[in-house]
């Protein structure tokens, strides 16, 4: 395919979260439709099309002191191996590059194969952790943990403000900021 036959990069709206959800869902990644919507609203979120159905997405989410985060980079299973990522991540890079912005990402395996050709080097490994069944039920802890001090200690070890996006997650239904043994964590879907 030449490159004046590639599809288009386009700017996705608040409207395309639900076809947003639908390619996290197929990687098994844990973003909710309110996700989406913060993603949406509050970064820059660009996307490819095959017909009417989005197929690959990547998103620029600016954070404080002239940083941003790229993330949400994700390509439907049928559409992988074609160069889709490469040219978000770069839509992302060209947008951050407009804007004065340093950009940071979350890189899975099969991501890392994407970003070190475009420049980036590993700073710190993440561990993510899925309580699937837990031992028994019970009533999640009481805490008088807020979301100041959650934003604290969040700053503190990013070195980002990350105010608006950790804000969005706690106040949805359900959401609950909890404390114990000098840990603090924001409890919620997805």
């Amino acid at each position: 395919m030449a490159a004046t036959d590639a599809p288009p990069i386009l700017k996705l709206g608040v409207d395309d979260a639900l076809a947003g959800l639908v390619l996290s869902t197929e990687a098994h990644w844990n973003q909710t439709a309110d996700d989406w919507r913060v993603f949406l609203r509050e970064g820059v979120v660009f996307g490819i099309r095959d017909g009417a159905r989005l197929v690959a997405t990547a998103a620029l989410l600016p954070y404080s002191g002239n940083n941003a985060w790229i993330s949400m980079v994700l390509v439907s299973g049928p559409h992988r191996r074609r160069g889709l990522a490469t040219r978000l991540v770069d839509a992302c890079l060209e947008t951050a590059r407009q804007n004065g912005l340093t950009s940071w990402l979350d890189a899975t395996p099969d991501g890392a194969a994407v970003y070190g050709p475009l420049g980036f080097t590993p700073t710190l490994q993440l561990r993510r952790l899925k309580l699937v069944k837990p031992a028994r039920a019970e009533a999640p802890p009481s805490s008088s943990a807020t979301l100041d001090a959650l934003r604290m200690r969040d700053r503190r070890a990013t070195g980002f403000d990350r105010t608006a996006l950790l804000s969005a997650f706690a106040q949805r239904y359900g959401s609950r900021i909890v404390a114990a043994n000098g840990a603090i964590a924001l409890v919620r879907d997805g």
